[in-house]
């Protein structure tokens, strides 16, 4: 389809912007006039979603013609629209995973709505963004970023939807960053003295962590269902996230991060007798769970979570005092992520095994880890001088 070019169905129409958007289009039953979206979204399917809630709207007799809104409403003055109602508009058409959409809830809370929420769209100027990021604080920059982000995101829609002329957030980098801090991963000695200073029997939790590369929320929502009987397979599923003082479950990071992965043999014996002895009950039971006897109701809404989840601020606590014991006190729970995938390298494994292993969508982040194992080369070129004389 081209730029240009309108996808016709029983109910309006969409059509692919310049800027590579989608505009959902249709005929308006009160004034007969072809009325657009008051924003664009990223795929086809999201607008067609969008035009089935306007036919929804008119079937119901909810439907309110645009044209008859006030005129801060009206598609020829969105411009004057506050930019707390654009966005919150903004963040109600959006096809977002729930995670999402609360970081991004929060981050208007937090950081846009003071900064420019009653100010109408048409009034933000570039000196304004740049004034506001500059005053954001030093010691965050992945907030920073994120916030930045966002604001850019949300005012490319109003350009994409023909509201303003041109985005003012137009400071070159602003929302991205560079990871500030070297992450030098465990050795395996260090890990095995990790695991050995954890409580009972959260051990083999830092060592499955360490050698499959799980994230924390990946470990920790693992179920008896999950895990191969002979304890050579995890099967990454889904993924627990304490937000807002809730539990949620739900897929994980990507689509990529739902996996396999192998273990190595040295951990599946007491893998598989923690699933004997410490592992909850059931197959939904959970491989990891809190210390509390008796498992708790579970505010999530996943139909098969029995509650007792191990919170990370708990598993943090041991794990500070389990790292001194390695002399790692560097060393973050993260970290342990970024440990197997490193061993992973240097076991050989290529970069779609890396990818793969880690639930990575992106070559980019898989590649950190194949530079990792780039120092091989010394010990390969003096492996080779062996060979010598023989």
């Amino acid at each position: 389809m081209s730029r240009t070019a309108q996808k016709r169905r029983p109910f309006g129409s969409t059509r692919k912007l310049p800027s590579g958007r989608v505009q959902a289009r249709y005929a308006c039953p009160t004034c007969k006039a072809t009325h657009p979206g008051h924003i664009t979204f990223e795929r086809a399917k999201d607008a067609d979603a969008w035009l089935a809630t306007v036919r929804a709207a008119i079937v119901q007799e909810r439907y309110a013609c645009p044209a008859k809104q006030p005129a801060a409403t009206d598609p020829d003055d969105r411009a004057a629209q506050p930019f707390a109602e654009y966005a919150d508009a903004w963040l109600a058409a959006r096809t977002l995973r729930e995670r999402t959409r609360l970081l991004y809830r929060s981050i208007l809370d937090r950081e846009l709505v003071p900064a420019f929420g009653a100010t109408p769209l048409e009034q933000i100027t570039r000196a304004q963004v740049r004034q506001w990021h500059t005053a954001l604080p030093a010691d965050r920059p992945t907030g920073n970023a994120h916030a930045y982000a966002l604001l850019r995101t949300i005012l490319g829609a109003a350009v994409d939807a023909e509201v303003l002329d041109t985005n003012p957030a137009t400071i070159k980098g602003a929302g991205q960053t560079k990871r500030s801090r070297h992450v030098e991963p465990a050795t395996v000695p260090e890990l095995d003295t990790i695991a050995a200073a954890m409580p009972e029997p959260y051990g083999l939790a830092v060592l499955l962590a360490g050698w499959c590369a799980l994230r924390y929320g990946e470990l920790v929502e693992l179920r008896r269902r999950d895990v191969s009987n002979d304890g050579a397979v995890v099967r990454v599923r889904r993924t627990m996230n304490y937000r807002d003082g809730r539990l949620w479950i739900g897929p994980p990071k990507s689509v990529a991060g739902t996996r396999d992965v192998s273990v190595p043999p040295h951990l599946q014996p007491a893998l598989v007798q923690h699933l004997e002895k410490r592992a909850q009950p059931g197959k939904d039971g959970l491989v990891f769970p809190s210390r509390r006897s008796v498992p708790v109701a579970c505010p999530c809404g996943y139909s098969g979570c029995v509650g007792g989840h191990l919170m990370a601020t708990t598993f943090h606590r041991w794990f500070v005092t389990a790292r001194a014991a390695a002399d790692r006190t560097d060393l973050r729970v993260h970290d342990l992520r970024h440990t197997g995938l490193t061993l992973a390298a240097h076991a050989g494994a290529t970069l779609p095994d890396l990818m793969k292993r880690a639930g990575h969508s992106s070559v980019d982040a898989a590649q950190v880890y194949m530079h990792a194992a780039s120092g091989r080369d010394a010990e390969i070129a003096a492996r080779m001088s062996q060979l010598v004389g023989q």
